[in-house]
């Protein structure tokens, strides 16, 4: 083998292959991995404060994430609880509706239907049921009467959508006809104020006062 400085082609083979230091003949590929022993070397020791790095962005997503989640189920229970509030107030918005149909049927006597705080206080005496057989005027009115104060106080009989805890009146000044309702909202908010200055009874509590109000012309004197 020629020595270090010779032309030789077999010498420019080795230089690409081998280096030649005083004394010793070694590798380039065995340098290669010293190298890359030594940076994992210094990777693995470098300075411990640096290792929590990676445990605190994992503690930051996980609060993200839980007020997130809170948030979420935040927002379900007022979804939740405004979807009762309506559901509440379409009932009441029905049964008022249903109770200026039964006037109007009955036109001629409206000043047998005058009530205050129905739903508070017992219902009428059961009459004969006015859908199956003829009623005179007073009796179709007391069948009127009790029919909408089952559905006030959902007793059995009247469906699983029955409203409870409503209170109604109703008010008839010549023609014109009022139909107040109240009853106990679901959640604390602005309070509606008192409907036609019904109902009677018990208080709702602070902050649950619900309250609607339908007034119509009727017919006749």
């Amino acid at each position: 083998m020629a020595r270090p400085g010779a032309t030789s082609p077999l010498w420019s083979v080795h230089v690409k292959s081998r280096r030649w230091r005083p004394g010793a003949w070694y590798s380039t590929a065995w340098e290669d991995r010293g190298w890359l022993a030594a940076g994992v070397t210094a990777m693995r020791q470098s300075d411990p404060g640096q290792r929590g790095f990676g445990l605190l962005e994992v503690m930051l997503a996980v609060l993200v994430g839980s007020l997130g989640m809170l948030g979420l189920a935040a927002s379900q229970v007022l979804a939740s609880r405004m979807l009762d509030e309506a559901r509440q107030r379409s009932q009441a918005t029905l049964l008022a509706v249903d109770m200026h149909a039964r006037l109007r049927a009955n036109a001629g006597h409206r000043g047998l239907y005058p009530v205050h705080g129905l739903g508070a206080e017992p219902a009428p005496v059961q009459t004969p049921d006015c859908r199956q057989v003829s009623c005179s005027p007073a009796d179709l009115a007391r069948f009127d009467l009790d029919q909408w104060a089952r559905q006030l106080t959902g007793r059995p009989g009247q469906g699983p959508d029955a409203a409870g805890t409503l209170r109604a009146c109703v008010d008839v000044s010549g023609r014109l006809v009022t139909v107040a309702l109240a009853w106990r909202g679901r959640g604390v908010a602005l309070p509606d104020p008192p409907p036609h200055d019904c109902p009677a009874g018990e208080s709702p509590g602070p902050g649950r006062q619900r309250g609607l109000r339908l007034s119509s012309w009727g017919r006749g004197s």
